[in-house]
């Protein structure tokens, strides 16, 4: 029906935004990451959800010396996320299908794992970040890129949305109180404007 039909306008849209601004210097953004992050060279890391995975190469170039695992759902995407993984040459990224209530890493693989714009396809956030906590070695950190349902987002609505966010995006303090609420992670930092409509919330892993 319509809804349905302006439901698969929205996501089309929201997945070439999302290409436009990784298409922008996703080099210049891995090595802002990996500062936020606070890993070095010869940690291990993980991408969720990867795209076509220009941030996952981005990040690897940079950090020669490191494991990065990336993950993905579509199997479109994850052949694309092959595919550049092999046009960099490069042999540290572990491409891997991702579970719908799970990452398929390696408990205690990571000191750090990241997202960009996928956080808020997550209705029930609660299995994924029990995952996350498991993936992530102690004190490890989760890095998660969103924007606000702010503008035309807050009048639209697909079906992975949940009514209480507002719109489409996941609301700065909304994002901190579900990371935060069942004591699985800790808020270390915001950073506003992280590109484009985009911020950054940094955690860290709480012990148990």
């Amino acid at each position: 029906g319509a809804v349905a039909a302006l439901a698969a306008l929205v996501m089309l849209f929201e997945g070439e935004l999302r290409l436009l601004i990784a298409n922008q210097r996703p080099d210049e953004e891995a090595a802002r990451l990996i500062r936020e992050l606070g890993v070095s060279d010869g940690d291990t890391l993980a991408e969720i959800g990867a795209g076509k995975g220009a941030l996952t190469v981005a990040v690897a170039k940079a950090l020669p010396m490191s494991r990065v695992y990336s993950t993905e759902l579509s199997s479109e995407r994850l052949a694309d996320t092959r595919e550049a993984v092999a046009r960099a040459s490069l042999r540290s990224v572990d491409v891997r299908e991702a579970a719908l209530e799970g990452t398929n890493l390696p408990d205690a693989c990571c000191a750090a794992i990241f997202m960009r714009t996928v956080y808020h396809h997550f209705t029930s956030p609660s299995p994924i970040l029990a995952a996350l906590q498991r993936n992530l070695q102690p004190d490890g950190r989760l890095g998660i890129i969103e924007f606000e349902p702010r503008g035309l987002w807050t009048w639209f609505a697909v079906p992975h949305d949940t009514p209480d966010r507002g719109g489409h995006g996941v609301p700065m303090d909304m994002l901190v109180r579900e990371v935060t609420r069942e004591g699985r992670f800790r808020h270390v930092r915001t950073v506003d404007g992280w590109a484009g409509p985009l911020y950054l919330m940094v955690f860290k892993r709480n012990q148990g």
